[in-house]
Parts: structure tokens; sequence; C-alpha cells
């Protein structure tokens, strides 16, 4: 059993957890304490369990603490802003786009959200998406496929 270095080994997954939780429940406090209790489960874990895929457990555990959280306040109906972006006279057309699209990756069932942001946000391969969120590698590629035809599909519409 390879014992797990807390800084080597799981501080430097920090900001992609945080990128992962902020995708899932859209306020950056959350998603900090979100990560911390991440990092947190899997320091005791590592303590008396060998965790052979560190980056996959960090990102399960992440995934189902961030939606855990989301269920208890509802995180369905809050819409998704940038808190660190306020677009220029220039950059107004972009950020609108960015945002509408923001938006709409949100309206997605969960696994299609989750998949299309470890994919095109993260830049995880399917595989190890299948790792990290416990599907099948088949399962992965239809839910990106169907998030982004229906994001779209929603998108020509409007």
């Amino acid at each position: 059993m390879k014992e797990i270095d807390f800084r080597l080994d799981l501080l430097p997954h920090k900001n992609r957890l945080f990128r992962l939780a902020m995708g899932i429940l859209l306020d950056s406090a959350e998603a900090e304490d979100t990560v911390e209790d991440t990092l947190i489960r899997a320091w005791e874990e590592s303590r008396t369990t060998a965790i052979d895929n560190v980056a996959a457990y960090l990102t399960t555990v992440c995934r189902h603490l961030a939606l855990d959280r989301a269920q208890l306040r509802s995180a369905q109906t809050v819409e998704l802003t940038p808190e660190h972006d306020r677009a220029e006279e220039d950059d107004s057309l972009t950020h609108e786009r960015y945002v509408h699209t923001l938006r709409l990756i949100q309206s997605l069932t969960e696994p299609q959200r989750s998949c299309i942001l470890l994919r095109d946000v993260e830049g995880l391969s399917y595989q190890e998406i299948a790792d990290a969120l416990q599907l099948t590698l088949e399962q992965v590629k239809v839910h990106i496929h169907r998030g982004r035809a229906k994001v779209r599909d929603m998108y020509s519409e409007q």
C-alpha cells in the first residue's frame, strides 16, 4: 500500500475539483466547501484503505458531495452568473453567448452535464470520465453526444 502524501498526491487536484463542484453548484463558497470536504474525506480514507486511482477517487467523491449539496439547496433553479468576469463593451456579445451556453449546459440532465463539464472544461478523456463517474465508456459517449446535441438544438432555437 502506497502511503498518500496530502501535499503531493491530493492538493494538486484542488483546482480541477473546484471547477467540477462549481459547475454543479454554481456557488463559489459552496464549491470551496465541497473541495475541502473532498480532500478531508480522501485524506481520512487513505489512512485506512488503499486508494488505487487518486484522481478518479477524488472526482467521484467531489461529484457526489456537490450533488448532495445541490439537492439540499435546490440548485436546479439557480442561474449561472460568472462572478469574476465583467465584460467590457467590446466583449458583451461574447459574454452573453458564454453565459447563455452555460445556462443551457445547466439545463441538461445530471449525467450529461457532468460528462460535458469533465470532457469540455476539464479535458478528461472518455475513459477517465467513465472511471470517475462509474459509468461505462459507451454511456459516457452517449451522454456527451446527446448533451451536446441538446445544447446545440436549444441554442439554435433561441
